[in-house]
């Protein structure tokens, strides 16, 4: 009986330096009598090896069908890959965490030369939604065929110690969006509402969503909950001028609100 090829992969260092580059996979087709022949059929890279504190990290994972035959990848649900990152051997953020997929048998084909390609955006943010902090991280993905699984390919990143990236924000471009908004360092320009936040807001008519000194924040598109200090008097300041910058987070429920990193009060 013919003996099937076996597919093995090797990692193939190369450097990142350059934007848009990253790490190759190698595949070896090993025959009966144990010759080779190696041909690069994918890997991950991220768009650039340097990015700022809070900067969205584009990821790409490319598939391609380099042996020459035809190629069907067999999948036991409608997962087809997942993408995970670790710092310092641990496991911080996971694409398929909390995600759901159908639970039936999947199949892709590939031909000779065709490529598979994923794009997903990490936010820089663990699975529970907390900033991760300035150092090196290493990315991995891989195929969730049936075992064997093809060997996981990784690259590498360095978050730097850069000042933040900070967007400036309406509260209704939070409330819209919150899943997209979670982990991301805003601005909102806008008027202290103090404890008496705008009853009506969807984000504000829950309740302070962390302790009873949540304050509030409004511009014209809406009001939000801010926790951690202000520096201004909740009932007494009501009506300043300020510009808050701080991390977008949500409870349970979904209730979006601010955690304050700064707070400017503008002269008036």
């Amino acid at each position: 009986m013919r003996r099937l090829a076996i597919l093995t992969a090797a990692l193939v260092l190369a450097a990142a330096a350059v934007s848009g580059r990253g790490f190759l996979v190698s595949v070896t087709r090993t025959n009966g009598s144990g010759g080779s022949n190696a041909k690069p059929l994918g890997g991950v890279r991220a768009e650039k090896s340097n990015h700022a504190l809070g900067e969205s990290v584009k990821l790409t994972f490319t598939i391609e069908n380099r042996t020459g035959q035809k190629m069907t990848l067999r999948f036991p649900s409608g997962q087809l890959y997942d993408i995970w990152i670790k710092k310092n051997g641990a496991e911080i953020w996971r694409w398929s965490y909390g995600k759901a997929f159908t639970q039936a048998i999947t199949s892709r084909a590939l031909d000779p030369g065709e490529k598979m390609t994923f794009t997903e955006a990490w936010r820089q943010v663990t699975n529970t939604g907390d900033q991760v902090p300035p150092g090196a991280y290493t990315i991995f993905a891989q195929l969730t065929t049936f075992p064997p699984r093809p060997t996981l390919v990784k690259t590498e990143i360095t978050i730097g110690k850069s000042k933040a990236v900070v967007q400036p924000v309406t509260v209704s471009t939070i409330v819209n969006n919150v899943d997209a908004a979670v982990g991301q360092l805003v601005q909102i320009t806008g008027t202290y509402m103090g404890w008496r936040p705008d009853p009506k807001a969807p984000a504000c008519k829950p309740g302070p969503p962390v302790t009873r000194s949540d304050w509030a924040v409004s511009d014209e598109t809406g009001c939000i909950f801010v926790t951690g200090r202000s520096g201004l008097d909740p009932i007494s300041d009501i009506g300043k001028k300020i510009s808050v910058s701080g991390t977008v987070k949500k409870t349970e429920k979904g209730q979006p609100y601010v955690e304050a990193r700064n707070v400017i009060t503008e002269a008036q």
